[in-house]
């Protein structure tokens, strides 16, 4: 639609700025093959970043029946699976038991699956992770806990475009995310991206220095093989 295009254009154009507040920042360097196999270090990091927002997730108990559909905060509201998936009975039809699954804390291997699998099928860089776990730190620190059983999916994928348009000047579009994770549909995934931004404050660019701490933290976590 008109809106949800015109909706596009204005994330671009804010991460344009973003973009454009320093030359300086994270490497972009991506395989071009598509489904090239992941690399031994980026495993390893794929699980240290799973284990992080793994702990980040279970310090909230998993949600009770009567609680599930209740309101919270408008951006946990916002990101709540359960509310995206309550009307789309094809779920429930692959899967009667989705909302059980989503009120369940993830373990590290459900995380590392789902990122690996999102950064394989997408063909994204290194570089999008790091930077998608920081701005998923900012967030905590802006807005308090966010990270819940039935929010961390679409925060983690949201957080994740938003790293990838940031390093890359070509980027997949939201419709490549919606493909790989269809429990929000394209206009629903432009308001994720627009309420995640504006919670930032549309702090977007990662200084190198920042992005490098990171890496070497959580390179740290995990010994090689």
């Amino acid at each position: 639609s008109t809106q949800s295009y015109m909706g596009e254009v204005w994330v671009c154009l804010c991460l344009v700025m973003a973009k454009a507040e320093s030359r300086e920042g994270p490497p972009t360097t991506c395989l071009r093959h598509r489904k090239a196999p992941l690399a031994p270090d980026f495993r390893r990091l794929v699980l240290a970043v799973s284990m992080i927002l793994e702990d980040a997730v279970t310090k909230t108990p998993p949600a009770k029946d009567k609680e599930f559909f209740e309101e919270g905060d408008d951006l946990t509201d916002l990101f709540r699976e359960d509310a995206h998936v309550k009307d789309k009975p094809e779920f429930f039809i692959a899967d009667k038991d989705i909302l059980l699954r989503m009120r369940q804390s993830p373990s590290v291997t459900v995380i590392r699956v789902f990122l690996e699998g999102l950064f394989q099928e997408l063909n994204l860089c290194e570089s999008a992770l790091i930077s998608a776990l920081i701005y998923i730190h900012r967030l905590s620190v802006l807005k308090g806990k966010a990270l819940h059983p039935y929010t961390w999916r679409p925060l983690v994928l949201v957080a994740v475009m938003l790293a990838h348009k940031m390093l890359e000047d070509v980027c997949s579009s939201n419709a490549c995310f919606v493909d790989f994770y269809p429990v929000v549909n394209a206009s629903e995934l432009l308001q994720l991206e627009l309420a995640f931004c504006s919670s930032l404050n549309f702090k977007c660019f990662v200084s190198s220095s920042i992005y490098e701490k990171y890496q070497a933290e959580l390179m740290s976590l995990v010994e090689d093989p």
